[in-house]
């Protein structure tokens, strides 16, 4: 939708995701969240043009990037792996193009590996992408348009 939020979460099961919704009470929600959900990915197009890249670049205004992915670990990254690498090809193909094998082996590498490290900036096919590898399968990918110089 233009202008709005658009939210995409995996969850670990339908089960899982059904007993979230019924949850009694708002503390047994967030209690049963950080055991189902093990990916978002979020795509808010009002950022592009509300905030320039060299603003969204610095670790307080990154929020505002227009895509952002993020694995939360927890021991979910095989499911991943297994059931959404075809999802994720085709969302990578759609943003880089021919350089979407290098970012989708980038991603399997962090989940695979589950290794920390420093957050890096780089240009993909005419986009502009942070990644925030965090350890333990966790990791936070933003991507930018390299728009609004």
């Amino acid at each position: 939708p233009e202008n709005t939020v658009l939210t995409f979460e995996f969850y670990n099961s339908r089960d899982d995701f059904l007993a979230l919704q019924n949850a009694p009470t708002r503390e047994v929600y967030i209690s049963r969240l950080a055991q189902t959900l093990y990916m978002t990915l979020t795509i808010n197009p009002s950022n592009i043009g509300r905030y320039p890249r060299t603003m969204r670049q610095s670790s307080v205004n990154s929020k505002h990037n227009p895509y952002q992915l993020i694995s939360w670990g927890r021991g979910f990254e095989r499911d991943i792996l297994n059931n959404h690498m075809d999802f994720l090809d085709a969302l990578f193909y759609y943003l880089f193009k021919e350089e979407a094998e290098f970012i989708s082996n980038r991603m399997e590498h962090y989940l695979r590996e589950g290794e920390g490290g420093i957050t890096t900036y780089e240009s993909y096919n005419g986009r502009f992408a942070s990644w925030k590898p965090l350890g333990n399968g966790m990791f936070i990918m933003e991507i930018m348009e390299d728009i609004n110089e």
